[in-house]
C-alpha cells in the first residue's frame, strides 16, 4: 500500500507542472478576474491542420538529436576510456573541466555571464 501511494505521489509531482500547459492549450484567453479560461479547440485545430509544420519540426528535431547523440558517443567514449585508463599530464585539470558544469550551478554561471556582459558593455538592451 505504501509503495502504491509513493508511486502515485511521484506521478502527481512529476506531471502536475504540465497541468497549466494542458489548460492553456485549450484556452483562448485567461485573464485575471476569471477563475477558469475561455475554452476553445482552435489551438488544437491549428496543430492538426494541413498547413501546420509540426511534423516537419518533429522530424528535424529527431534528426538533430540523432546526429548529436552519435557525435557525442564517437567523441565521448574514446575520451572517457583514455581518461579512465591512461596517465598523462593535465589529466586532473581535464577531469575538473569536465565536471565543472555539474559542480557549479547553471544559475550561478548565467548570473556570472550576465554580470560580465554588463561590465563589458555587451548588453545593449538598455
Amino acid at each position: 500500500m505504501l509503495r502504491q501511494t509513493l508511486l502515485a505521489l511521484l506521478v502527481v509531482v512529476l506531471f502536475l507542472p504540465f497541468l497549466p500547459l494542458l489548460i492553456w492549450s485549450f484556452a483562448q484567453g485567461w485573464y485575471f478576474p476569471q477563475l477558469l479560461p475561455q475554452w476553445t479547440l482552435q489551438n488544437w485545430a491549428e496543430l492538426f491542420a494541413a498547413t501546420s509544420r509540426v511534423g516537419q519540426g518533429f522530424v528535424q528535431s529527431f534528426a538533430i538529436a540523432t546526429v548529436t547523440t552519435v557525435l557525442s558517443l564517437l567523441i565521448g567514449l574514446p575520451a572517457g576510456r583514455a581518461i579512465g585508463l591512461m596517465q598523462f599530464p593535465g589529466k586532473e585539470v581535464l577531469k575538473l573541466l569536465i565536471l565543472m558544469p555539474i559542480i557549479v550551478s547553471p544559475l550561478a554561471t548565467l548570473i556570472g555571464i550576465q554580470c560580465n556582459s554588463e561590465i563589458s558593455a555587451l548588453d545593449r538592451s538598455r
